[in-house]
């Protein structure tokens, strides 16, 4: 569904305002969706003419996620402090300091990396944390299939297959109580199938579904914590439960669909028609 104006707005100006203020993923995603995670030292560093660039060595001293090959080193070229304005999200790589990269294929084939919102970082005289460090030891036994997926930066937008305003349609002729507002949680198989669709979580004790005590991504069971408290709430659950098709939630890097959850929004308006977005 398209965004509101307003809220295409907000968050226009949220990235300009705070472009440095962003969600790092999932270290165990993030390592899935990453070519290589090595643990290097910089051990070459120059600039170029016009000092607008610099291209840094990095030698690998220690692999963690296996793959094909397992080159011995990298190099990366980044922009120069004496090209761009110095802001709080700047970085700066000097030569002998050692990183922890997440690094993945661009579009040029090049292997790039950033330092802003991911779990790549210098770490010179730093201890890798002992949560990650674990995480990473056990990378190469990390099976997606595990989990059922939210949100995760590197994979696809979902879209219905199904006409839902068609469906709404269908309910909208029996009028619903106005201005009331619900989230159903749905889980959808790795063909993009409905599994199941419950009214989210409010209150109460919460129940995990406890995959792995290493990798950090348990997530919530999807089960019915309480029943539809009025007429607008059953309205919803059926709606969802006829959307039952989406397109598969595919890595963009691997092409791999796995399961997937998404949060529909409803509404009713002071009509008591009710909308929905996802």
């Amino acid at each position: 569904m398209k965004k509101t104006t307003l809220i295409f707005v907000l968050l226009f100006i949220s990235s300009k305002l705070f472009a440095c203020d962003c969600e790092t993923p999932k270290i165990a995603l993030e390592a899935y969706n990453s070519d290589y995670v090595f643990k290097g030292k910089v051990t070459q560093k120059f600039f170029s003419k016009d000092l607008s660039l610099y291209t840094i060595t990095v030698k690998v001293l220690k692999h963690y996620k296996n793959s094909d090959s397992l080159p011995q080193e990298f190099k990366f070229t980044l922009p120069s402090r004496h090209n761009i304005e110095k802001t709080s999200c700047d970085y700066f790589i000097d030569k002998y300091e050692e990183l922890l990269l997440y690094i993945k294929k661009k579009e040029d084939l090049s292997y790039g990396f950033d330092l802003m919102c991911s779990n790549s970082k210098k770490i010179t005289n730093k201890q890798i944390r002992k949560t990650e460090m674990l995480i990473l030891e056990n990378i190469n036994q990390f099976d997606i299939d595990n989990y059922v997926l939210e949100y995760a930066r590197g994979f696809n937008s979902p879209k219905p297959l199904v006409n839902v305003d068609s469906i709404i349609n269908l309910f909208n002729d029996n009028k619903t109580e106005p201005q009331k507002f619900s989230i159903v949680t749905i889980d959808l198989d790795k063909e993009g199938k409905l599994i199941k669709a419950n009214l989210t979580h409010r209150e109460g004790r919460i129940k995990y579904n406890v995959v792995d005590t290493i990798f950090g991504l348990n997530y919530i069971k999807n089960e019915q914590y309480h029943k539809p408290r009025n007429n607008f709430e059953e309205l919803i659950l059926k709606i969802s439960e006829k959307i039952t098709y989406w397109t598969p939630y595919k890595n963009l890097r691997t092409g791999k669909a796995v399961r997937f959850r998404k949060f529909l929004i409803f509404q009713s308006n002071n009509k008591g028609e009710i909308t929905v977005e996802y």
